[in-house]
C-alpha cells in the first residue's frame, strides 16, 4: 500500500536500528519491537529513508497497535493514515475482529480515524500477553492510560 509519497513494507530484523531511531525520535518507547507475536511496517520516502512506521501486537482475536509515528517533516500528508489503514487490513486478514491502542497525546487524531476511548481493562482484557500491557502493566503506567478501540 502506498500514500501519493510513500510506500510501505513490512520491517524485518535488519530494519531494527532505523525503526528504533524512528520510533524513539517521536518521543515513543522502543521495547520489545519486534517482539514474537508483533510485526511492524516501516513507510519509506522516495528516496527510501524511513518516514513513518506502525507496529502490531497480535492476540487471539484483537490486535493492539502501537509505536505509530510520522517525522515531523512528513506529517500531513497522509502517511499515518495510509500505514494505519494497512496496519488494520493486516489485521483483519489475522482474523482479528477489533483493533486496539494506547494513546494520551492524539485522541483527535485516532477519533477522526473511527476509534472510541474505551476503559483500559477492556484493551488488558483483549490483549493480556501484549508485551506493551505487560510493559505498562510492569511500570504501573495502566491508571494513567488512554485506550481505544475500533471494530473490524
Amino acid at each position: 500500500m502506498a500514500s501519493a509519497h510513500v510506500t510501505i513494507h513490512e520491517a524485518t530484523a535488519g530494519n531494527l536500528r532505523a525503526l528504533a531511531a524512528l520510533i524513539g525520535g517521536a518521543g515513543l518507547g522502543t521495547n520489545d519491537l519486534l517482539a514474537p507475536g508483533s510485526r511492524y511496517w516501516l513507510a519509506l520516502d522516495g528516496e527510501r529513508v524511513p518516514v513513518g512506521a506502525i507496529g502490531a501486537e497480535y492476540g487471539a482475536d484483537a490486535v493492539l497497535l502501537r509505536s505509530a509515528a510520522v517525522r515531523a517533516a512528513a506529517r500531513g500528508q497522509g502517511i499515518g493514515a495510509a500505514l494505519l489503514a494497512h496496519a488494520l487490513g493486516e489485521a483483519r486478514r489475522q482474523g482479528c475482529a477489533r483493533a486496539y491502542l494506547f494513546s494520551t497525546d492524539a485522541g483527535a487524531f485516532w477519533a477522526r480515524m473511527g476509534f472510541r476511548e474505551v476503559p483500559v481493562p477492556e484493551l488488558v482484557a483483549a490483549l493480556p500477553a501484549a508485551p506493551q500491557v505487560r510493559h505498562y502493566d510492569a511500570l504501573g503506567w495502566l491508571p494513567t492510560e488512554v485506550a481505544w478501540r475500533i471494530d473490524l
